[in-house]
């Protein structure tokens, strides 16, 4: 009996050490510095109780790297469908940290792509016209001092792409109205 199950592990143990190897995946990391591809559609940085923060962004499908090589995102990623990150609408206080808002989905109105709060507010921009594309308003409903950033506030604003294959694929960026990565405002 015993002679039986040593033969038959025998053989499982030649058939796994039989297999062909997987292949081996060409992992690259893209990183782009790209200025300006988040913008607040409203005039000014004083709003009134009510009125909603119109935010837009648009990230072109050529994109350069530091050392001036042109990249197309649809052949970096194979097709991606959209690109994300993540921000929170912060109050100012008397406090060293800024509290984070917490938005309800009554209060985050989406046009382009998608905007939802889970957490952090979940920007998803989508593929339009060999470009991704993302538009949202929040409805700003309490006076303060505010301002619009990534989600962790020391770390910077940053697009990741879901390619379709093994590319990861970044894109750090900033609000083009205040070239800064918060969007400083206020509400009356």
């Amino acid at each position: 009996m015993k002679i039986s199950t040593f033969i038959t592990s025998l053989v499982f143990l030649c058939a796994g050490m039989c297999c062909p190897p997987e292949p081996d995946h060409n992992y690259q990391n893209y990183d782009f510095d790209v200025p300006g591809l988040i913008s607040v559609q409203n005039q000014g940085q004083v709003f009134n109780q009510n009125d909603t923060l119109w935010i837009k962004t648009v990230i072109p499908n050529t994109l350069i790297s530091e050392n001036g090589e042109e990249f197309e995102i649809n052949e970096l990623s194979e097709n991606a469908e959209n690109a994300s990150t993540i921000l929170n609408l912060y109050l100012e206080n008397s406090f060293n940290q800024p509290s984070p808002i917490i938005l309800s989905e009554n209060e985050i109105v989406p046009l382009t792509g998608s905007a939802n709060y889970q957490y952090d507010l979940v920007i998803t921009a989508i593929a339009k016209e060999n470009r991704m594309e993302n538009e949202f308003g929040i409805i700003l409903k309490e006076r303060g001092n505010y301002f619009l950033g990534a989600a962790y506030p020391e770390n910077p604003l940053s697009f990741y792409i879901d390619a379709n294959n093994y590319n990861q694929i970044s894109i750090k960026t900033n609000f083009k109205n205040q070239d800064s990565d918060q969007f400083r405002f206020r509400v009356e």
